[in-house]
Formats: C-alpha cells, sequence, structure tokens
C-alpha cells in the first residue's frame, strides 16, 4: 500500500496496490515489496469499519481476481511474509520492530485478498491463487491447454501439483502463522502481529462457512486447509 496509505480511503487510490491487483508480475525478490509494506493502518476495529475498506478495495480486487491466475503476485506476497516471518523467527531478537512491522503490513494485505477470495471462489480455487506461478500473459491459460476440470478433479491436479512440487503454499502460510503464535513472544511491538496472525488463520477456516455456496459438500475430506 505505500506509505502514502494511512486510511481506508486512500486504498483505491494508491499506485502500489493499483500495481499489485495489475498484470505485472511481480516477483517475490522485487523491491516493490519494500516499498507496498511501508505503509500504517490500523485494522478494522468493528463491522463499519470492514465495510469501509471492502468498499474502498471492492474494484481493485476485481481486477485481482481476473489478473492472480497470471501474475501469481498473492503467491509471491505469501513468500515474501514466509521470508519476512523466517527472519523474524531466527532473529536474536524476536522483537524487531521493523521484521514485526512488514510481516504484520504482508500479512493484512494477504488476508484483505483471502477473506474477498473466500467470499468468491471455493477453496481449491484459493490454494490455486496462492499457489500460481507468474506467467507471460501470452502464454496459453489453462483453460486453452486443457478441458475445464470438475471440483473433484481440481483437488486431485492441486495434490499431484503438490507431490510434485513441495508444500502447497496454503500450507506454507499456515505453518508460519502458528510459528509466530507459538515462537514470538507478545510484547508491545508484536501484539498486532500475532493479532493479524489469529484473524488470517480464522479467514482460511471460514472456508467451510462458504463451500455450500460453493457447492463444496465434502469439504472436510478434500480440504487442505482442514487437513
Amino acid at each position: 500500500m505505500g506509505i502514502a496509505v494511512t486510511k481506508y480511503s486512500d486504498i483505491s487510490t494508491n499506485e502500489l496496490v493499483e500495481r499489485f491487483c495489475s498484470n505485472e508480475i511481480i516477483c517475490p525478490n522485487d523491491p516493490f515489496w519494500n516499498q507496498l509494506l511501508a505503509f500504517n493502518i490500523q485494522i478494522p476495529a468493528n463491522v463499519e469499519e470492514q465495510l469501509i475498506l471492502d468498499s474502498s478495495a471492492e474494484a481493485l480486487l476485481q481486477k485481482f481476481l481476473q489478473n492472480n491466475p497470471q501474475t501469481g503476485n498473492l503467491g509471491s506476497l505469501v513468500q515474501v511474509f514466509i521470508t519476512r516471518a523466517t527472519e523474524l523467527l531466527a532473529a536474536p531478537n524476536s522483537d524487531n520492530v521493523m521484521l514485526a512491522w512488514q510481516s504484520y503490513n504482508a500479512l493484512f494485505v494477504i488476508r484483505a485478498v483471502t477473506k474477498y477470495l473466500v467470499e468468491l471462489v471455493p477453496e481449491y480455487e484459493l490454494c490455486k491463487h496462492l499457489d500460481v506461478q507468474g506467467r507471460n500473459v501470452n502464454s496459453p491459460t489453462p483453460q486453452e491447454q486443457s478441458p475445464p476440470l470438475s471440483p473433484t478433479q481440481e483437488v486431485t491436479d492441486i495434490q499431484t501439483m503438490k507431490s510434485v512440487t513441495g508444500e502447497s503454499r496454503v500450507e506454507m502460510l499456515i505453518d508460519a502463522l502458528i510459528g509466530l503464535i507459538i515462537d514470538v513472544p507478545i510484547t508491545d511491538n508484536t501484539y498486532y502481529l500475532h493479532l493479524e496472525c489469529l484473524n488470517t488463520l480464522l479467514v482460511l477456516m471460514s472456508v467451510y462457512m462458504f463451500a455450500g455456496a460453493h457447492g463444496q459438500t465434502q469439504l472436510v475430506e478434500t480440504s487442505l486447509i482442514f487437513r
């Protein structure tokens, strides 16, 4: 969101957020992330503030939903968060202000985007949004390469991809969240990071609430998040 973002209304016109949601592929090691994560904003304290945040980000999130399957920017952001979290856990001083601040900011964005996805798409598509690798816009899309898959086939496809590439990003994200909650002491500098870890876990687990709306009648049996 960048240094200029201090209130929810700034989000809709912020150039860095627009770039994150655009069709530009942003790698995890791009200096862009240092700029995006340099913001100060309070998490919503009530339903009204959450609605204001949702409304401010709606148009950009619609663009994100369209572009992320090609860019993989959400997965890159998750990788950035995992890197920051690992550095924080390994730091001699786990009360490191800068690492805690950047980890918190990364989680704030991840949670906002994930909440939007959870409400709109089934869990297997959420996992695909997290796992997708950025590719050239001229490359054929999965739909062009093969016919659409059923939800059961999608789950099998994700599990097959996981067996080839290793742990899925949603599992890596959950592991990082739990690691921070357990191993980072709660101080004035890390309190909001702990809170955001818990909020993000709640958002991820809320896929169960929307399973029926997405036609997932056997989510517990196929879920990566509830595994």
